[in-house]
C-alpha cells in the first residue's frame, strides 16, 4: 500500500519529477565543466560525454525526485506542508551532488569497458579503482555543488510545494496547462544555460 501511494504522488506530481530531472541535468553539466576546469581550461565535453553527462543527470534527478514525492508525507515522521517542502528542497540539492559524485567513478568504468582497448585483468583492475574513488568523488562533487545546491534547493521546493497545491484542483484544464507550462519554461531555460552560458563562467558559478 505505501508503494502505491508513493506511486500516486509521482503521477499526481510529475512535472516536479520532471522539474527535479532537468535540475539535475544542469547540476551534472555545471559540475562536469567545473571538475574538468580545475585542471584545464573550461569547455564544454564532446557530444558524446555530454550526451552521457546530461541523460545520467536527467535520470539521476527524477530518481531523487521520486523518493522525494508526497507520498512519503504519510509517515509520521515526515512533517507536513511548506516545511515539508523546503527539506525536501534540501534534501534535493545536497543529495544530487553527493549521489552523483559517486557514481562518476562507475561511469568511467564503464566507459572504459565500451572502449575494448584494455584486457580483462586491466578492466578488473580499473573497476576496483574506481571503487575506491567513489568516496572521494562524492566528497569533491558535493564541494563543487554547494552553489548549484542553493540554487537548486528553493527551486525545487517552491516549484513542488506550488505544483502539488495545483495538482489537488479539481480542474483538470486549470491542471494540465499549469503543468504544460512549467515543463515548457524549464525546457527553454535548459537550452538557454546550455547553449548561451559560456563554459568558463558555468565553471565558476557560484564561486567567482
Amino acid at each position: 500500500m505505501r508503494y502505491r501511494h508513493q506511486l500516486l504522488g509521482v503521477k499526481r506530481n510529475l512535472s516536479t519529477v520532471i522539474c527535479g530531472g532537468t535540475l539535475g541535468l544542469v547540476i551534472a553539466m555545471t559540475l562536469n565543466v567545473a571538475d574538468h576546469g580545475h585542471w584545464e581550461s573550461p569547455t564544454y565535453p564532446s557530444a558524446g560525454i555530454y550526451m552521457t553527462v546530461t541523460l545520467v543527470g536527467f535520470f539521476l534527478g527524477s530518481m531523487i525526485a521520486i523518493l522525494l514525492m508526497p507520498g512519503l508525507s504519510e509517515s509520521q515522521y515526515w512533517p507536513r506542508g511548506k516545511f515539508s517542502w523546503a527539506l525536501r528542497g534540501i534534501l534535493f540539492g545536497l543529495g544530487f551532488p553527493f549521489i552523483y559524485g559517486g557514481i562518476l567513478p562507475l561511469i568511467s568504468w564503464v566507459t572504459a569497458v565500451r572502449v575494448s582497448v584494455f584486457s580483462t585483468q586491466e578492466i578488473i583492475n580499473i573497476g576496483f579503482n574506481s571503487l575506491f574513488q567513489i568516496p572521494g568523488s562524492m566528497i569533491v562533487n558535493l564541494f563543487l555543488g554547494v552553489p548549484t545546491a542553493l540554487m537548486s534547493t528553493p527551486v525545487f521546493a517552491s516549484l513542488g510545494w506550488v505544483v502539488d497545491r495545483v495538482n489537488q484542483s479539481t480542474n483538470m484544464r486549470i491542471v494540465w496547462t499549469f503543468n504544460a507550462a512549467v515543463v515548457t519554461l524549464l525546457a527553454l531555460a535548459i537550452i538557454i544555460v546550455l547553449t548561451v552560458v559560456e563554459a568558463e563562467k558555468l565553471a565558476t558559478f557560484g564561486w567567482r
